[in-house]
């Protein structure tokens, strides 16, 4: 039997939940913790590692933001998503992603301040020495 292919407004509100085993609930549930629990000390040191996937620290992630990025790629058709806490935060992993020092970043002339500002003051690891051009509008 072929799998079946959900579309859009079925993607939007169910992709990335399963339904709860325990209580039937359908939602994702909103996780309001700040750490999880470690099977033992060999379980913790895997998940610190990166050699298992798992939830350390809600800052680094947990099973509510884990949803949300497995349903937004649903939804744009992407093979993962990556959920930022501010739009600072999505433009710092951009640029670290995408330059290298000596970059050149051609943007307009009207950006919010802490764009202008952000490449000169990424912090010494991540310094990419890349620079925005800015485009004029012409009036």
């Amino acid at each position: 039997m072929a799998e079946r292919t959900f579309g859009f407004r079925t993607r939007a509100l169910h992709a990335g939940g399963t339904p709860d085993a325990e209580h039937g609930a359908r939602a994702v549930p909103i996780y309001q913790t700040t750490s999880f629990v470690f099977k033992d000390t060999n379980d913790a040191a895997n998940l610190f590692a990166l050699q298992k996937y798992g939830n350390i620290y809600s800052r680094i992630g947990n099973p509510t933001v884990a949803a949300f990025e497995e349903r937004i790629a649903s939804l744009e058709g992407g093979i993962g998503a990556v959920a930022t806490s501010s739009g600072m935060a999505a433009e710092f992993i951009t640029f670290a992603a995408l330059t290298q020092a000596g970059d050149h970043i051609v943007a307009a002339s009207q950006l919010y301040g802490g764009t202008v500002t952000q490449p000169g003051r990424d912090p010494p690891p991540f310094r990419r020495g890349y620079h925005l051009r800015h485009r004029h509008r012409p009036r």
